[in-house]
């Protein structure tokens, strides 16, 4: 089963550069809009402080994921380091749940996976050579590394809960990922659970340990993000809802409201600026 695609199809990632060579002072990032951070650091160490989790000291070849945007900084030590500094946006805005990892970040030593290592030196080739078009290939090495970066996360199950940890369950993934690819398709708790392969009870209690969600709660969040990412397209509701299982955009605006607190124009105006403390 492809398990990631849906996500990238859905939300193309939008990588921005911030900073690349020696770090000899301490960046700081407010947490003022929807983007997440990834950091490549290939040689000296730093300390990361985050809003949360306990700060980290780093003094080896790894990358830093921030799922989303919160407040942080990348501390060197006085021998200083160097590093490749972005942000990204991966449908955070619109509640791609890939983001909604409960961590503030996750350290990945790149030489304990080879296929990182690899696409990291790719990165700080196209980066420090400087040549023409290095932004743009910088970018998209870095979807492509985001994507390896999510197969790792499941593979290894570093995520202890929410959709990472669904997907790496095998009883789980085959529902999962019909959800996500076809979420105009009427689905039931049995329904789910018969692609499963199991009784609609043992199913439903697997899902919630997994995501802390129920299967119907889930589904209806994955259709709200998706429409949200289609109106931010221009599309109109009329266009949408059928795509996501409902048969108006009269019903589609019920649902999209109840659950989000305002309706989807409301919803659109509210962020058309980035959020701020």
């Amino acid at each position: 089963m492809d398990r990631l695609s849906p996500f990238f199809a859905r939300f193309p990632p939008v990588f921005d550069l911030l900073f690349s060579g020696h770090l000899k002072d301490t960046l700081t990032f407010e947490r003022n809009s929807w983007s997440g951070f990834l950091y490549w650091i290939e040689e000296g160490s730093l300390s990361v402080e985050s809003e949360n989790d306990p700060s980290a000291k780093i003094s080896s070849p790894c990358v830093l994921f921030f799922p989303r945007a919160i407040r942080h900084r990348i501390v060197p030590d006085p021998g200083g380091a160097k590093l490749i500094a972005t942000n990204y946006e991966f449908g955070q805005r619109f509640s791609n749940p890939l983001t909604a990892i409960e961590d503030d970040f996750i350290v990945m030593p790149i030489n304990d996976f080879d296929e990182l290592k690899e696409i990291s030196k790719l990165i700080f080739k196209e980066v420090f050579l400087g040549r023409c078009g290095f932004r743009y290939g910088t970018a998209q090495l870095s979807q492509y590394f985001l994507l390896s970066l999510f197969r790792e996360l499941i593979k290894s199950e570093a995520v202890l809960q929410g959709v990472t940890k669904a997907l790496a369950d095998p009883f789980l993934l085959k529902a999962m990922t019909l959800m996500h690819q076809s979420p105009e398709r009427p689905w039931t708790v049995e329904s789910l659970a018969n692609e499963a392969g199991m009784s609609r009870a043992r199913f439903a209690k697997r899902f919630k340990e997994a995501t802390g969600s129920t299967p119907l709660d889930y589904l209806t969040a994955w259709r709200i993000s998706v429409v949200k990412s289609q109106l931010k397209r221009g599309r109109s509701l009329k266009s949408i809802a059928q795509e996501v299982g409902y048969e108006s955009a009269s019903a589609l605006t019920r649902v999209f409201t109840k659950r989000e607190g305002q309706n989807p124009m409301k919803w659109i105006d509210l962020t058309e600026t980035p959020q701020k403390d």
